[in-house]
C-alpha cells in the first residue's frame, strides 16, 4: 500500500467501513477491493478514469453512495431510492 501513502492494516479498515456502513459491494465485474484501490489511485496520482478502464467498467455499473447536501441542492442529486447519491 506504499503507492497509497498508508499501512495496508488502514486501507483494510477503511473498505470494511465502506463495505458495513455504507454497503460498498462486489460488483460482477470488479471487487470492492479493486474499486477503492482505483479510487485512491486516481485521487492520489490525478490519473485519468480512462488509464484504468479495465478496471473501472465494473466500477460504474449503477452503483450509488449517499451523499450528504443542505436540503436547498438535494433535488438534482436524488436517485431512484428517493436519496441523494
Amino acid at each position: 500500500m506504499i503507492s497509497f501513502r498508508m499501512l495496508k492494516i488502514i486501507f483494510t479498515s477503511l473498505l470494511r467501513v465502506l463495505e458495513t456502513r455504507y454497503n460498498l459491494q462486489t460488483s460482477r465485474h470488479i471487487s470492492s477491493h479493486e474499486m477503492l484501490r482505483n479510487f485512491l489511485y486516481i485521487l492520489g496520482t490525478g490519473a485519468k478514469v480512462s488509464q484504468l478502464e479495465k478496471d473501472f467498467k465494473g466500477a460504474i455499473d449503477g452503483t450509488h453512495i449517499v451523499a450528504i447536501f443542505p436540503p436547498n441542492e438535494q433535488i438534482p442529486y436524488i436517485g431512484r431510492k428517493c436519496v441523494p447519491t
